[in-house]
C-alpha cells in the first residue's frame, strides 16, 4: 500500500493517479487482490495464478514483489524487478545497486564548493520512489541510504513488522505534529519514521553523515530542526548494514522508473514475469 500512496502522490507521472483510482477511491488490500485476480483471468502470470489456485481475494495469502509487478503491469504502470540470486556477493551487490539508484542527489553535491558543502544539509533528496525489497517471504521498503565518513553504507529500511521504540515514536510525533505534545497512541510502527523521513532536515548539523532519501511532493515537505543526537536515534531504528544484509543470500527488489504509462502492446508483453539480474 505504501507503493500505491507514493505512486499517487508523485508528480513526474500524474496519470498514474487515475490508473490507481479509477473510481476516485484510493485502493486498499482487497482492491489489489481483485486486480491480481483480474490480471490472472486475462492471462498474466500463469505460473503465479496456478500457485494461488487463481484465488486470493479475501484471503491472507502473502503477496510478493512478483505479484505486485503483475498488478502494476496489468494497470499499465511501469515497474521493474531485479533479482540478486543465491550468492554470497548478493548483499554487497544489492547495497551498491541501491546506492547507485539514489545517487542522483549525491551527484548534484559534487558540483558544490567546499564552502557550500560545509553549510549544506547532511540530508540529500533524490527524485526517486521507494524500493520494495523481498527476501525469504518478507517484504520491506527501502527509502534511502546513509554513508558515514569512512565510506560505510547503511540502507534505510522501513519494516511493517517492526515496532519502534517509545523514544523514536515520541521524537517522530513531535517533529510531525508538535501541538500534540508527548501523548502518542499505542501501536505506532515504522509508518511514523516514513513520514519523518519526508522532512528536510536543516540547522547547524555538521555534515558527518550523508543520507539520501526519496523525494516527496513539494507541498508535503516541511523544514524542521533536528539535533544530531536525535537524528541518529531516529535513524538507528531503520538502519541496515552489510552485516545484517548478509544474513540472507537471495533478494528481489521492485522499483518504479517513473516512465510513461505502458501502451497496450507493452502490457501484453508483460504477461510473463521477467526480471533483471543484479548479480
Amino acid at each position: 500500500m505504501m507503493a500505491c500512496t507514493a505512486l499517487m502522490t508523485q508528480t513526474a507521472q500524474p496519470s498514474y493517479a487515475r490508473l490507481l483510482r479509477p473510481n476516485n477511491v484510493s485502493p486498499g488490500v482487497r482492491q489489489l487482490q481483485h486486480w491480481l485476480e483480474t490480471a490472472w483471468r486475462t492471462g498474466y502470470d500463469k505460473e503465479g495464478a496456478a500457485h494461488f489456485k487463481r484465488h486470493i481475494v479475501g484471503t491472507r495469502k502473502w503477496i510478493g514483489t512478483a505479484d505486485i509487478w503483475v498488478v502494476f503491469s496489468y494497470l499499465g504502470i511501469p515497474a521493474q524487478l531485479v533479482d540478486f540470486r543465491k550468492n554470497r556477493n548478493a548483499p554487497t551487490a544489492l547495497q551498491e545497486w541501491v546506492k547507485k539508484y539514489f545517487s542522483e542527489a549525491e551527484n548534484s553535491r559534487s558540483a558544490m564548493t567546499a564552502f557550500d558543502l560545509l553549510n549544506s544539509s547532511p540530508v540529500l533528496i533524490a527524485n526517486k520512489l521507494p524500493i520494495i525489497l523481498q527476501h525469504a517471504g518478507h517484504s520491506r521498503t527501502i527509502v534511502g541510504y546513509e554513508q558515514d565518513k569512512s565510506g560505510g553504507v547503511n540502507l534505510l529500511l522501513l519494516d511493517p513488522a517492526k515496532t519502534l521504540s517509545e523514544e523514536v515514536r515520541q521524537k517522530a510525533i513531535s517533529l510531525l505534529q508538535p501541538d500534540l505534545g508527548t501523548k502518542i497512541p499505542r501501536g505506532i510502527t515504522a509508518g511514523f519514521v516514513q513520514k519523518m523521513m519526508k522532512r528536510t532536515v536543516t540547522g547547524d548539523i555538521p555534515p558527518r553523515v550523508d543520507e539520501v532519501v526519496n523525494e516527496v511532493p513539494a507541498n508535503n515537505v516541511q523544514s524542521v530542526v533536528v539535533d544530531e543526537k536525535s537524528a541518529g536515534s531516529l535513524l538507528s531504528a531503520v538502519r541496515v548494514n552489510l552485516r545484517n544484509l548478509s544474513r540472507k543470500d537471495e533478494y528481489q527488489l521492485l522499483y518504479f522508473p517513473l516512465e510513461a504509462p505502458l501502451s497496450e502492446e507493452q502490457r501484453m508483453r508483460r504477461k510473463v514475469v521477467t526480471s533483471d539480474i543484479g548479480c
